[in-house]
């Protein structure tokens, strides 16, 4: 695999096996621990939350992308003044978003359709959302089966129900007050 870093994520990595140049090149064999961008970022000490856009021989692709030994691999930080226009329209997936009212932030939408790169999982998609990814806080079934997992990946045409398990004390009182 190929690894090209551009902008500050190649200081990230100290390690002889990179090229100097605009973007550093780092190639890596593919091992077992290496199933997806995530598990790269892993063992780059890399955190997703540093990363804008990640490519993949080319092709615009969320963090939970299956990845193999001959793939190409862009990954671009935030801090780089990038407009990927074409990015969207490049292998988007679509999927169906059903938010229960607390979780709600969209005044008044409960249901949305949102356009995500392939290879999008779980944890990017409540990113996408600005959700707390705890399990333990929320319910989240993609086509009705309940998810445990956060790198569940998404595919084209999900339906993802997301709820909130825990109450808010606010919703609680005004819910009781309503009932005086």
């Amino acid at each position: 695999m190929d690894v090209y870093l551009f902008g500050m994520l190649k200081e990230k990595i100290n390690d002889k096996k990179t090229n100097p140049g605009i973007p550093s090149k780092l190639s890596l064999e593919k091992r077992d621990d290496i199933e997806n961008v995530y598990d790269l970022l892993d063992i780059l000490k890399i955190n997703l939350n540093e990363i804008s856009h990640i490519f993949i021989n080319g092709k615009y692709c969320g963090p939970g992308k299956i990845l193999k030994s001959n793939d190409r691999i862009g990954l671009f930080p935030k801090n780089m003044a990038l407009n990927f226009v074409e990015v969207e329209q490049n292998n988007p997936i679509r999927v169906q978003i059903k938010l229960n009212k607390e979780l709600k932030k969209f005044d008044r939408i409960r249901e949305l359709k949102l356009t995500i790169p392939e290879g999008s999982n779980i944890r990017f998609l409540l990113q996408k959302l600005n959700l707390d990814p705890d399990l333990e806080k929320l319910e989240i079934k993609k086509n009705g089966i309940q998810i445990t997992n956060l790198q569940s990946v998404v595919n084209n045409e999900d339906t993802i129900s997301i709820r909130s398990v825990i109450f808010d004390l606010k919703s609680l009182r005004n819910s009781a007050n309503v009932l005086k």
